[in-house]
């Protein structure tokens, strides 16, 4: 392998051991000559850090990192840390990469792009329990013009209604990540950690074939979380850039559309405040008041309807609906 490999993927490894051999494998598939693969054993206590090490001694892409505990940022930033690549992406260990020509359709778009500083696509959602892939509807859809990284940003809100926020759904100049890591501790850090890079990037370029195969519903996931951590960290993101924004100098537009995107967020704490304990509950809720104002910003078709639905069923009520939507949502994926 070359010493300065085009690509860096960093992969984030803590009891997978029965899925981390898929996702190796679909990485070592590809096509592409110039990447490495960086597994960071943070510290498992099943047998994932004998599979790395296996892996490692199989192929020369593979650099092993074992590390004590710290989680998934703490992971990923150790990975960044000893990544040589033009580019780095990251890819959660119970996931995986579908086709051998993922990276060269990546180089593709960097080299036809003049290298832009962010690629970003969506998810594949994989349900294992039937062996199903779904694919998002834009799937091989022509994207519109899109001259400015302004341009992207209102289409990804305004028109998909998702921002590609995973750190799974970009691949990213190697040069940013030297200023932007993942704060330690966090649950969504990938939502902190996005809303500090973009205002930072000038460019940003999307694809419509998705690559990335996001394991659906697997027992024990931190997706699967529903813990007052999991509300308070959402909380703790939405207050934060809500106040950073506020002393950024961005153009009106890009501003509105990160507002907006805190207004959904706080839409998806909202679905977890039922689950909550009574205790929590009480303060969840002036948390939640709290931030109901930016809900009055530029909102997109989304979070219109929460907003709507908080005018007329108040802030608990709103709660209590999106919870049993989201929960009748997941039964009917199970089916």
């Amino acid at each position: 392998m070359a010493a300065n490999p085009f690509f860096s993927i960093v992969v984030p490894v803590y009891k997978v051991e029965k899925y981390l051999p898929q996702c190796v494998d679909s990485l070592l598939a590809q096509d592409f000559d110039s990447y490495e693969i960086i597994l960071v054993d943070d510290g498992s206590p099943d047998n994932c850090p004998g599979i790395c090490d296996m892996y490692s001694g199989k192929s020369d892409r593979i650099r092993v990192i074992h590390k004590q505990n710290g989680g998934l940022s703490d992971a990923r930033n150790a990975g960044i840390s000893v990544s040589r690549g033009d580019y780095v992406t990251f890819v959660d260990s119970d996931d995986f990469w579908l086709g051998t020509d993922v990276l060269s359709k990546l180089y593709r778009a960097v080299t036809d792009n003049e290298r832009p500083d962010v690629i970003a696509s969506d998810f594949i959602k994989y349900f294992e329990n039937y062996d199903r892939y779904v694919y998002p509807s834009s799937t091989g859809k022509i994207l519109p013009k899109l001259d400015s990284k302004t341009d992207v940003l209102r289409y990804l809100y305004y028109e998909l209604g998702d921002m590609r926020m995973s750190a799974c759904q970009k691949v990213v100049k190697r040069e940013f990540l030297d200023r932007f890591r993942f704060e330690k501790g966090l649950l969504s850090e990938d939502i902190d950690w996005s809303l500090a890079l973009y205002p930072h990037v000038k460019t940003i370029c999307l694809l419509s074939s998705p690559y990335y195969c996001y394991r659906q519903q697997r027992a024990g996931s931190i997706t699967n979380s529903a813990s007052g951590r999991a509300f308070d960290s959402l909380i703790h993101i939405v207050e934060k850039w809500d106040r950073k924004l506020s002393e950024m100098k961005l153009p009106a537009v890009e501003s509105e559309i990160y507002r907006g995107y805190l207004a959904y967020q706080l839409s998806i704490a909202m679905t977890r405040y039922p689950r909550l304990d009574r205790q929590e509950r009480k303060r969840a809720l002036l948390k939640l008041k709290d931030n109901v104002h930016l809900f009055s910003g530029s909102l997109n078709f989304k979070t219109r309807k929460v907003r709507n639905l908080a005018g007329i069923a108040g802030i608990r009520n709103t709660c209590r609906i999106l919870a049993l939507f989201v929960r009748s949502r997941q039964f009917l994926k199970k089916g």
